[in-house]
């Protein structure tokens, strides 16, 4: 299901006009690759980015697939039709929803008086949070098991069990936390019993990405009845209505610069640097209402 992202795409259409606007430049990146993800710049310099997981078979093919992007869009400049009119939309066309929806977004989120934002997180809550899930590896994972009182900490990640090397990897992580913090309950699962363990904290983290492979709706489905619920990670940086209507208390994300579409181009590591810590952080609140 992808009704937040249709919904998040109908609430922009009602607030941008795209008229003239269009994708002057776009990167397909490998999902087997390092930093796999999808970039594009709109006509007007907003950037969006996201995480890619779809898999391509070879370069080639990644190729063959960016050639056929650009054809589409001397039709189609921004792929709405192609992107929105697809009821069930694959792996490939999902990470190019998010990434369009992110470079429409950028503006709007920067001055709209719908929500708010900042530069620091507010984490007065926490103290009062017994359990935690942290939908994907990684994320605030670590600071919820090193700098909070929470004791009770679940990790879901789709990668657990798909592989050994993932696995391992996976368990080797996990094993040292443990280690270190031996009075706090550390577990970790391939999201087969997300529902009963995300029903069942007190806060759920969900990585922007959920947005890429189509568990957003599910997952915040199943944080119905969660009291924190944030969504992080830099496919998280679209128009953030839907979600906090959805019980998101807060969105932790990037604003995409400018210059980011040519510094993929001219020098990936460093892309791939700015996405993993570069790029100041912004935490997007929903207005309360007194």
């Amino acid at each position: 299901m992808t009704t937040v992202l249709d919904a998040t795409y109908h609430r922009l259409c009602d607030l941008i006009d795209t008229t003239g606007l269009y994708i002057q430049d776009i990167m397909l990146r490998q999902f087997e690759k390092d930093c796999p993800c999808n970039i594009l710049r709109l006509s007007d310099g907003s950037v969006g980015a996201c995480m890619n997981y779809h898999l391509f078979n070879s370069q080639d093919e990644c190729d063959e697939a960016t050639a056929m992007i650009l054809r589409k869009i001397e039709d189609d400049p921004l792929l709405l039709k192609y992107l929105f009119d697809d009821p069930s939309p694959d792996l490939f066309k999902l990470g190019l929803k998010v990434c369009v929806i992110s470079a429409l977004s950028r503006k709007i989120i920067l001055r709209s008086p719908l929500f708010s934002w900042t530069r620091e997180a507010d984490w007065s809550f926490i103290s009062d949070v017994r359990s935690a899930t942290v939908i994907g590896l990684g994320g605030y994972l670590h600071g919820l098991i090193t700098d909070s009182p929470v004791r009770q900490i679940h990790v879901s990640d789709l990668g657990y069990g798909s592989s050994f090397e993932n696995t391992h990897r996976m368990e080797k992580q996990i094993s040292a936390y443990r280690a270190s913090f031996p009075e706090k309950n550390i577990s970790i699962s391939n999201g087969s019993d997300n529902e009963q363990r995300i029903g069942s904290s007190d806060l759920v983290t969900i990585t922007g990405s959920a947005l890429c492979n189509g568990s957003m709706d599910e997952l915040l489905y199943y944080a119905g009845a969660c009291k924190h619920v944030v969504v992080q990670g830099q496919s998280a940086s679209v128009f953030p209505l839907e979600l906090f209507e959805r019980g998101v208390t807060f969105i932790s994300t990037t604003i995409k610069p400018h210059g980011l579409m040519d510094i993929a181009r001219e020098d990936f590591s460093l892309f791939r640097r700015a996405l993993e810590g570069g790029l100041p952080s912004i935490y997007i609140y929903p207005i309360r209402q007194t």
